[in-house]
């Protein structure tokens, strides 16, 4: 399987190590693909994988605000994109949505003036209690991003994509709020795999072992479809 690649992109407020626990479930069942982890300096430096390397079928599994900065760098040319809890339009400036964007508004000031707490608050909305090493906090990269996702709208960007995308959501999900995201994607190429009841938003963190095999389905049926396309 020297062929496939596997990248992983995190979300807002983590770093590469979110995807550790997964990689571990996928290297223990014999999941052996190449790995490639992107991370976006928010906590020590930013790292990017050199993309010249990549040769054969390029998969994509991102978690939140790495789905938006996916988008933004489609020069990766992604073959499959797995989705977990990532939209092109995370605030939606709509008037009925006042609640949500005063509370996003919120937020961001008070991070400017207390991110340790505002963090360790994130963590516990997002089901986890792990904290990343805040000695290394990159705090304008972490507010410039908040502002990026209070105000960016990337829905005509991802109807465009030609990449198969499959999506997971969570009705329980704390910080991306529920809502018909199909109606953002209206992409041909886009399908919402499973939508949740109860799931934290950093499940792929928690639990490792129930979405690996979300992706390990996924990523045959894919590989299957390839090989038949043939």
């Amino acid at each position: 399987m020297n062929n496939i690649n596997i990248h992983f992109v995190h979300g807002w407020a983590f770093d590469h190590t979110f995807w550790m626990p997964l990689q571990g479930e996928m290297k223990k069942n014999n999941f052996l693909f190449n790995y490639y982890f992107y991370d976006q300096g928010f906590f020590g430096k930013k790292k990017t994988p050199n993309s010249k390397i990549f040769q054969g079928k390029n998969i994509f599994i991102v978690h939140s605000f790495g789905f938006n900065w996916l988008i933004k760098n489609n020069n990766l040319k992604a073959d499959l994109i797995i989705n977990f809890f990532g939209s092109p339009l995370f605030i939606d400036q709509d008037k009925k949505n006042a609640t949500q964007k005063k509370i996003f508004q919120k937020m961001l000031l008070e991070f400017q003036t207390r991110p340790k707490y505002v963090l360790e608050k994130f963590y516990m909305n997002c089901g986890m209690q792990k904290s990343f090493d805040f000695d290394e906090l990159n705090l304008n990269k972490l507010i410039l991003a908040l502002k990026v996702l209070y105000v960016e709208n990337l829905i005509l960007k991802t109807r465009k994509l030609e990449n198969k995308i499959f999506s997971i959501f969570s009705k329980d999900d704390k910080i991306l709020k529920y809502r018909k995201f199909d109606n953002y994607f209206l992409n041909p190429n886009h399908k919402t795999l499973k939508v949740l009841d109860s799931a934290s938003h950093a499940m792929p963190y928690i639990k490792p072992g129930y979405c690996f095999e979300i992706i390990k389905m996924f990523i045959k049926n894919f590989l299957k479809k390839e090989c038949y396309e043939k």
